[in-house]
């Protein structure tokens, strides 16, 4: 089995996620999701870099891919 826990590391760290919490999943389920007004606007070019490094990470770990 490959293991990605360096490569889930790096990825924590270059997108400045060392610090957040984990989340309970999957999901509730009918849970209301509502847009703030607070919120900062997201680059888009670092989400499709999030997207693309948690992409490849499952891709290469079926195991979590439904996590």
């Amino acid at each position: 089995m490959l293991h990605q826990k360096k490569y889930a590391g790096e990825i924590l760290k270059r997108f400045n996620m060392t610090e957040c919490t984990p989340a309970i999943t999957p999901m509730e389920v009918n849970l209301k999701l509502d847009k703030s007004l607070n919120e900062e606007e997201v680059d888009p070019t670092t989400f499709k870099q999030i997207v693309g490094s948690l992409r490849y990470l499952c891709n290469s770990r079926p195991d979590i891919c439904f996590a």
